[in-house]
């Protein structure tokens, strides 16, 4: 399967199609940590407590998720604002040549932006880059 320079998104409402936004993808700004959530905590005799998310094995529950930084124009932009934090399909960089079908490759994910990590490229304000993170919604 041949790794692509970009992405493509679409909300969730309209199915996983081919017709989802294609986002450029800057090089070499692909995360594929999975994410395990934890939360530690001591008790009043200072013994640790640790919670997590288990399996029906006993496992920690591994979140998948790819984080990147995306290179956008000004209405690229307003278009992935529009859909921070939903249910989006998320088709990776790794996926068929454009015109090929794309939908068995697209995740339910949901959709967020790091904190503080849109900025301008240029002067004009013509490009933004934005750090964005997938997180798989599903078990």
């Amino acid at each position: 399967m041949p790794t692509q320079n970009h992405i493509h998104i679409t909300p969730y409402s309209q199915g996983a199609s081919d017709e989802g936004y294609q986002y450029r993808v800057r090089q070499g700004s692909l995360d594929q940590t999975p994410f395990i959530p934890v939360v530690m905590e001591r008790s009043i005799t200072a013994k640790l407590h640790v919670h997590r998310l288990l399996d029906g094995d006993g496992d920690p529950v591994q979140f998948v998720g790819d984080a990147m930084l995306l290179m956008v124009t000004n209405d690229e932009l307003n278009a992935l604002l529009s859909v921070l934090a939903t249910d989006v399909w998320y088709v990776p960089i790794i996926h068929p040549d454009d015109g090929e079908d794309h939908t068995t490759y697209a995740k339910q994910c949901v959709f967020t932006a790091k904190p503080g990590s849109v900025s301008n490229v240029d002067p004009m304000c013509t490009w933004w880059t934005i750090a964005v993170e997938f997180t798989d919604n599903t078990l």
